[in-house]
């Protein structure tokens, strides 16, 4: 599977915004949840490694006329574009965010551990 450069660009762009808008909805729940500062620090932190890794790609698909036929671009790279994992990086990191977003994840985590059976 092939990827033109455009795609590829616009593959990466999503996906730094996604992780810019999740580090957007973390830092806004870390401020309503008590002891949820430490993590949303560390989840910063590996998204902020995600911004920086797309933009660093998309400087590199930019400077390139054409992915398959470029040696200074490392095929590792061309491979993940053509790949279905940047919508599903994508996809994950929007899930995140809409978890932050709609409910609080205590709440998710109580619903998801009582049973009907179980008398609250």
């Amino acid at each position: 599977m092939t990827i033109d450069n455009d795609s590829a660009a616009v593959s990466l762009v999503k996906i730094a915004k996604a992780s810019q808008q999740l580090i957007a909805a973390a830092s806004t729940y870390a401020k309503t949840v008590k002891h949820a500062r430490k993590s949303q620090i560390q989840l910063e932190g590996q998204l902020q490694r995600i911004v920086a890794a797309s933009n660093l790609a998309l400087g590199a698909v930019n400077k390139s006329s054409s992915l398959s036929d470029d040696p200074h671009i490392d095929r590792r790279l061309v491979e993940w574009l053509s790949s279905n994992e940047p919508q599903n990086c994508f996809d994950t990191l929007k899930v995140m965010e809409k978890l932050l977003k709609d409910r609080p994840l205590a709440r998710q985590f109580f619903i998801l551990s009582v049973s009907k059976d179980d008398k609250i």
